[in-house]
């Protein structure tokens, strides 16, 4: 049997992923950063912050910067960030000048973040690819602040044809590989339960 291609989130293996943006409704005007933190286990954690008044700019730094301190307190060291801004991308990787002073404090500050992890990457993606974040800024624009971080969210990291690998009852040191078969259901504690047809050789 093939193996069903998984998702990016599934293939990046054990380093968390964080998705950044941020918005301004009258650039400048009201405004909020956001960031969408997800585990490896496919655990989520929505952070944001609401700005009075604010550039589009200013709200995606801002974005950047809640996520990476809710990231430390988090206790990860590794990270792989993305946001679908180029000018903060850019401007964090070295490869454009930051120019105004408005958003030079807000450079140093994600810079400072930055430096307390063991490894981090910074890649630019798509805004269709940055669903998570974007919804998070427009919901804190709408609240006005009201709630700035939402408790974790847990989603299942496998889909109906992932093949996987589950321990033989009968023999519990052999590992039989089998297909999700039927979307999985959340059970007790957060767990998960597959419903896994045995692939026969």
């Amino acid at each position: 049997m093939a193996h069903r291609q998984q998702s990016p989130m599934i293939r990046e293996g054990k380093i968390p992923i964080l998705f950044f943006d941020g918005g301004a409704r009258g650039n400048p005007g009201r405004g909020a950063g956001a960031a969408a933190i997800v585990m490896p286990d496919g655990k989520q954690y929505i952070v944001s912050e609401y700005l009075e008044f604010a550039t589009c700019n200013e709200a995606e730094y801002t974005g950047l910067i809640v996520g990476l301190e809710k990231a430390i307190s988090l206790g990860i060291r590794e990270l792989k960030v993305f946001g679908d801004s180029n000018l903060v991308v850019n401007q964090v990787n070295g490869t454009w000048k930051v120019k105004s002073d408005r958003l030079k404090s807000l450079y140093d500050q994600a810079i400072q973040l930055l430096s307390k992890f063991k490894q981090t990457t910074l890649d630019w993606i798509p805004r269709h690819e940055n669903q998570l974040a974007d919804s998070a800024v427009n919901q804190c624009i709408d609240d006005g602040g009201k709630q700035t971080e939402d408790p974790p969210k847990t989603i299942c990291p496998y889909s109906i044809g992932d093949v996987v690998a589950i321990s033989n009852l009968g023999n519990p040191e052999e590992f039989l590989e089998g297909t999700i078969i039927a979307s999985p259901e959340v059970g007790e504690n957060d767990s998960w339960i597959l419903k896994i047809e045995i692939d026969q050789d």
